[in-house]
């Protein structure tokens, strides 16, 4: 049957394109519509431009949009073409008065951006079928390169920041290879991709080098490489810190102890001095000790008269002993230290068990108050303090 072509809204007329590219489509299902395939077999309209043979467009696209009606009830129908920058067009087809075929230019479609078409009744709100593609830009880039994390622990598998995921925008299909170096430059891991379709891509690094060790932790570099299918090439960057977990036992947490000085606390190469905070308007304090990248908000220091006198940390970003993870509850602290964990109250209310080492303390801050009730045996921790010389007060920042 032939194709019939309207103008709809002052729109442009169906102009001829040629698709450069061929990939397998990616068919898109939303609000419980049926995919473009089962369309047809449910009586419904079938999407058939952009063809069914890719899911990528060149770029400035104006289409044309296709539609097959021919087993389409009879019935006004609304065709709308989006964009996930905003871009919008809509058109409106009669069955059977405009024939069972559909057929419309569009505005040039913006590059490097997904967009679907959707086709559904204009009388009762049915949906009928919606289908994905992205457009793709004259020329080759790596766009938008980020990670999931900038910090992650990869050397304990414990389900927390275990990995990361690189994550890119291509403007065209590509090769990828990510080059990953430590803070000496030298290469320790290179993850590739055959093919990456353009827009949004990703690699995931699960933080162990080529013969599957984890290295030293670090800053490290992830240069992104894309060649395109005529060798055309684009490179990104982008940096990541792999760290080991805080090794929290009584009296320590990682390589700062309680009892230092401040200048034996900054000789361990893990604070930095007088450190200004400041909210504009509300408050500004000087933190006389304040912990490095990685950790620069996951332990605070607490120090009286030049000296260490307490640590606080609230991360699960820390390796305690006993096989003990942070969000453990009071009753595996209990089983873990057989007894020798001793309830008692800290600052502001908290229920706390505290353990002994010679002079040195650890206390485990559960999730709830001595004002509301004892702690309970399924109460969690969701930060530890330690000390030496006195057990630890919970102490903490209030604010800023």
């Amino acid at each position: 049957m032939g194709s019939r072509t309207y103008r709809h809204r002052a729109l442009f007329r169906a102009s001829a394109v040629t698709v450069a590219m061929t990939l397998v489509v990616g068919l898109s299902v939303i609000l419980g519509a049926p995919t473009t395939a089962s369309a047809a077999a449910a009586g419904g309209p079938v999407v058939t431009s952009p063809p069914s043979s890719t899911e990528e467009v060149p770029g400035r696209w104006a289409g044309p949009i296709e539609v097959d009606f021919t087993s389409a009830e009879a019935g006004l129908y609304e065709i709308s073409v989006g964009c996930d920058n905003g871009y919008r067009v809509d058109f409106e087809h009669d069955v059977p008065d405009e024939g069972m075929q559909f057929s419309s230019a569009i505005a040039p479609l913006p590059v490097n951006r997904a967009c679907g078409v959707h086709v559904q009744s204009a009388t009762d709100e049915r949906i009928f079928t919606h289908k994905d593609f992205v457009t793709t830009a004259a020329e080759l880039a790596v766009q938008d390169p980020g990670v999931s994390s900038d910090v992650f622990f990869p050397r304990k598998r414990d389900g927390y920041l275990d990995e990361i995921r690189l994550t890119f925008w291509l403007t065209q299909p590509a090769r990828i290879q990510a080059t990953i170096v430590n803070p000496d430059g030298a290469v320790v891991r290179v993850l590739s991709a055959n093919k990456r379709h353009s827009g949004q891509n990703g690699l995931r690094w699960d933080g162990r080098t080529t013969s599957d060790r984890v290295p030293r932790p670090g800053r490290y570099a992830v240069h992104i490489l894309a060649t395109n299918v005529v060798g055309e090439q684009h490179a990104a960057l982008v940096r990541v810190y792999l760290a080991d977990l805080l090794r929290v036992v009584p009296g320590r947490v990682g390589r700062v102890a309680a009892g230092m000085t401040k200048k034996a606390a900054l000789r361990t190469g893990a604070l930095n001095a007088n450190v200004r905070y400041s909210v504009p308007g509300v408050c500004s304090r000087v933190y006389p000790l304040q912990p490095k990248t990685p950790f620069t908000w996951d332990y605070s220091v607490f120090t009286r008269r030049s000296r260490v006198v307490e640590i606080t940390t609230n991360t699960k970003a820390i390796a305690l002993p006993r096989g003990l993870h942070y969000g453990d509850t009071a009753r595996k602290v209990r089983r873990a230290y057989k007894g020798r964990a001793r309830e008692t109250v800290v600052s502001y209310g908290n229920n706390a068990l505290l353990v002994r080492k010679g002079a040195s303390w650890m206390a485990f801050h559960f999730d709830s108050y001595e004002y509301d009730h004892g702690l309970q045996a399924s109460d969690r921790f969701r930060s530890v303090s330690v000390s030496r010389g006195r057990k630890p007060a919970g102490m903490q920042y209030d604010g800023c």
